[in-house]
């Protein structure tokens, strides 16, 4: 299925593994620019996603998680802000992994799956 010309490989909701990046105060992952450019993902967007869990750099678990959550897109149009209640709440770490099922982008009061 093609959208706005971008390719997409398979129906259904992206399963990513992204990297945590930023600091206690402000943790982020990188959406990745395949489905940013594909969605036309901007900053006030807000993804509805499941985090499936969280590994260490060499991929081994650190913590399974489980919960649908709904973040927003902050700072930069490729940056999905991780609300620091959900940091304490789910023990995510700089340089960790979260696995995350993208399921739909939130712009006001549509919502478009992924």
């Amino acid at each position: 299925m093609s959208v706005l010309g971008f390719y997409k490989e398979k129906e259904g909701a992206e399963d990513i593994v992204a990297l945590i990046k930023g600091d206690p105060s402000g943790f982020y992952i990188e959406i990745p620019s395949r489905i940013r450019n594909r969605m036309e993902i901007v900053v006030g967007n807000r993804i509805r996603c499941v985090v499936k869990g969280i590994a260490d750099k060499m991929g081994g678990p650190l913590t399974e998680v489980n919960q649908e959550i709904v973040w927003e897109v902050v700072g930069y149009w490729h940056e999905l802000c991780i609300p620091p209640e959900e940091v304490n709440k789910y023990g995510f770490k700089k340089n960790s992994y979260a696995r995350l099922i993208l399921k739909s982008v939130i712009r006001g009061n549509e919502e478009v799956e992924i």
